[in-house]
């Protein structure tokens, strides 16, 4: 919201068309700034980001503020949160890092949260299935440190 009332052109990155394009209308009405747009991403899909990246690079001259946003523990199934909210924003970043570069100064904004505290990366096993609360917590915890040693 705030950029779209300083009159940026803000892109949204949703997955849900319906959620999406209701989001859009309510930061247009309240901002009255026109320039914010849909655009589906599916981070639980690589293939979606790449696809994004492809169409936002063919679509947008400019990427000032890349803001990497989303992410959850209810994932379904509980390992896609290591994809969610550490794989796709990586991806995505490194498939914008380019034009990112060629508009400086710009700047990439990734959101956290404490729990990487908690987190601990054992590679051997990031991509198993987690079951239960308190694993699928813990994953959340190794996305989260994930995204500070990304940062």
């Amino acid at each position: 919201m705030d950029l779209a009332r300083r009159g940026a052109r803000v892109i949204l990155a949703c997955r849900d068309k319906a959620r999406g394009e209701s989001a859009v209308w309510d930061i247009r009405q309240e901002s009255g700034n026109s320039e914010v747009i849909l655009m589906i991403l599916d981070l639980a899909n690589l293939n979606s980001v790449r696809a994004f990246a492809q169409t936002f690079l063919k679509s947008e001259p400019r990427l000032d503020i890349l803001i990497n946003n989303a992410g959850g523990c209810t994932a379904d199934p509980p390992s896609w949160g290591i994809r969610v909210n550490h794989l796709a924003h990586f991806l995505l970043t490194h498939l914008l890092l380019d034009r990112l570069k060629r508009c400086a100064p710009s700047r990439v904004v990734i959101v956290s949260s404490s729990g990487h505290f908690f987190g601990k990366i054992d590679f051997r096993t990031i991509h198993k299935p987690v079951e239960g609360m308190k694993k699928g917590g813990l994953s959340y915890c190794n996305s989260k440190l994930a995204n500070s040693l990304h940062t």
